[in-house]
């Protein structure tokens, strides 16, 4: 296996939605030479109620423009497509807010990973 880059994710705990705190990770993670950055849709703030808000999907492309760094999307952790109360809503948030909208022929998602 050819290992073609090494990343950190950065921690929606840590940022919270705030996009000067994405900012400052990814320089952070710039400066010992990470190549990928793995950033969480939960503390982006991108997807309220399984509905994504474009204008704020703007404002985190513009962050992640700034740096030269090949992104993994992290999803929401707690989404669960095997069982549970909210089935639909989850699998709804899932499909249609996040993988219709990342997928498309525009975007350079090249692998999509779900953990």
């Amino acid at each position: 296996m050819k290992i073609q880059g090494i990343g950190k994710d950065v921690a929606d705990v840590y940022i919270q939605g705030d996009l000067a705190r994405l900012e400052h990770s990814l320089a952070y993670f710039e400066q010992p030479g990470y190549t990928v950055a793995e950033v969480p849709i939960p503390g982006l703030n991108v997807v309220v109620n399984g509905r994504l808000l474009p204008q704020r999907v703007q404002a985190v492309k513009a962050v992640l423009s700034r740096f030269s760094f090949r992104y993994t999307v992290h999803a929401p952790g707690r989404t669960n497509l095997a069982y549970g109360f909210h089935h639909e809503i989850e699998r709804f948030s899932l499909t249609r807010a996040v993988c219709r909208h990342l997928y498309n022929r525009r975007s350079s998602l090249k692998i999509l990973i779900l953990n």
